[in-house]
């Protein structure tokens, strides 16, 4: 009798730590997605500080041409450049750009801000209808379609791999849910 009783109290236990655990498999799920999550944004960081700026590098290229600039080629360097000469109008990029270990995460984050408020504003100038430019049309097609091929590349992936999430997908969805 003993040893029914030894067996049972194993059992109770067990369920117990698998409770304190989250031993279900819906808790074994999302922790392995926060993992994910995590190891995903510790990534980011390591790509760049500005990688979620991505989908509007063609537009941003776009709008820096119709002002008589060329576009520089690394995209750290083309983010401060539009920055510069779109959003705070200056006539000329003279400044060399910084490198990215030496900007502050405080400025990084107002730049990559700034350049979604300005995409973002775009938006609301033409679903009221004041007139656009050419190229800030051009430019706000170029991130629309981009938004929409992100979001048709998340819906895909999310079919084919549920709860296994990109992170760098997630975060440029936050950006275009920002647009939106």
């Amino acid at each position: 009798m003993s040893k029914a009783k030894d067996r049972k109290k194993g059992r109770v236990e067990a369920r117990r730590k698998k409770k304190s655990k989250g031993g279900t498999k819906a808790g074994k799920l999302i922790r392995k997605t926060k993992s994910k999550v995590k190891k995903a944004v510790n990534k980011l960081k390591e790509i760049g500080g500005f990688a979620v700026l991505l989908p509007f590098r063609k537009p941003m290229e776009k709008l820096l041409s119709s002002k008589g600039v060329t576009p520089a080629d690394k995209f750290d360097d083309l983010v401060q450049q539009f920055h510069s000469v779109v959003i705070e109008k200056k006539s000329s990029y003279d400044d060399p750009p910084k490198p990215l270990e030496h900007l502050l995460p405080v400025v990084i984050g107002t730049i990559i801000q700034a350049v979604v408020a300005f995409f973002k504003g775009l938006k609301e100038k033409k679903e009221s209808g004041a007139k656009m430019s050419d190229s800030e049309n051009t430019a706000l097609d170029l991130a629309e379609t981009a938004s929409a091929e992100i979001v048709d590349e998340v819906q895909t992936e999310a079919k084919t791999q549920a709860f296994e999430p990109m992170l760098f997908i997630i975060i440029i969805i936050v950006v275009i849910m920002m647009i939106k």
